[in-house]
């Protein structure tokens, strides 16, 4: 057993007693990857960190975009050139081709998780970085 079953394991019985903590698959595995790198015999705990924050988050836009209310079509058809051949259409089946790339079950592009996102705007004049200067 490595290292990351162990804390799988662990965080099996730490959700057992506490059954009002509840934890989608993203931000599980999330937390079994930072459990399973903590010393042996670290107890287990919730993170409490931005990244567990966001892996929740993401968790529940999934779970509020079930896979049969998207409104993309089951097989999507791709336009290629192999080569230099002529241009061949290829046709995939959306959420195999994503489980085999190992990608989320839902467009996150397109579900509202980065839809809105607009960057903060670039400063009119470059600004000295005096918070990492040395002394």
């Amino acid at each position: 057993r490595n290292r990351i079953q162990q804390a799988a394991e662990d965080i099996d019985e730490f959700l057992a007693e506490h059954p009002n903590v509840q934890v989608g698959v993203i931000a599980r595995t999330h937390w079994q990857m930072t459990q399973a790198r903590q010393p042996a015999g670290t107890a287990v705990a919730v993170p409490e960190t931005a990244t567990f924050r966001q892996m929740q988050h993401l968790d529940a836009v999934g779970a509020a975009n079930p896979p049969e209310d998207r409104d993309e079509a089951v097989f999507q058809t791709i336009h290629v050139r192999i080569n230099g051949s002529t241009e061949l259409q290829l046709t995939f089946n959306v959420q195999g081709l994503r489980a085999i790339l190992g990608l989320p079950s839902h467009n996150a592009m397109g579900s509202g998780i980065f839809s809105a996102f607009v960057p903060p705007p670039e400063p009119e004049e470059d600004i000295e970085d005096v918070d990492h200067q040395e002394d």
